[in-house]
């Protein structure tokens, strides 16, 4: 059993180990405000040195790539209706686990915004009906009717109206 004095002992020794930590955190932030007051541009380049580190470790680890890619799966279920968008949704739907994806091109991630933008399009036109039955059946009767005649006028028949003019 311990007595007060071990206590006390114990809590000394271990506000003396916190004192020491403290010491040297403080004479590596000295030594770093040295080196960086001499360079103001090596604080950013530091600072972005960290960042880009970070990131790396969060993509080699897949972490990032795969939360990004679990939580976009999320939003495309919902859409098409596969699923409830709540908490918990990627568990649910068995996305939390498994490969991280591979590296999207720039190509692929303009092609996967292009249908997610049509996908999303289509929800939005979805639920806009299920809230509104009366205007879907006046859009249909709007569609059926013909359109209305419009002369286009092209850019070589412009030129020749305006020297006509």
């Amino acid at each position: 059993m311990n007595t007060p004095l071990d206590e006390i002992k114990r809590l000394r020794a271990e506000l003396d180990r916190k004192d020491q930590e403290l010491a040297e955190l403080r004479g590596l932030i000295a030594v770093h405000i040295q080196a960086t007051s001499e360079d103001p541009d090596l604080i950013v380049k530091l600072e972005h040195a960290a960042f880009e580190r970070g990131y790396t470790h969060g993509d080699e680890d897949g972490w990032r790539r795969g939360v990004e890619h679990a939580l976009m799966e999320v939003d495309r279920a919902h859409w098409r209706g596969d699923a409830h968008d709540h908490r918990g949704q990627m568990r649910e739907l068995g996305m939390h686990n498994g490969p991280v994806p591979e590296r999207t091109s720039p190509e692929e991630i303009v092609a996967l915004a292009e249908k997610d933008g049509e996908l999303f399009a289509q929800w939005w036109w979805n639920r806009y009906y299920e809230e509104h039955p009366e205007a879907e059946a006046r859009d249909r009767h709007q569609a059926q009717r013909q359109p209305a005649k419009v002369r286009q006028i092209h850019a070589k028949e412009r030129d020749a109206e305006r020297e006509a003019s």
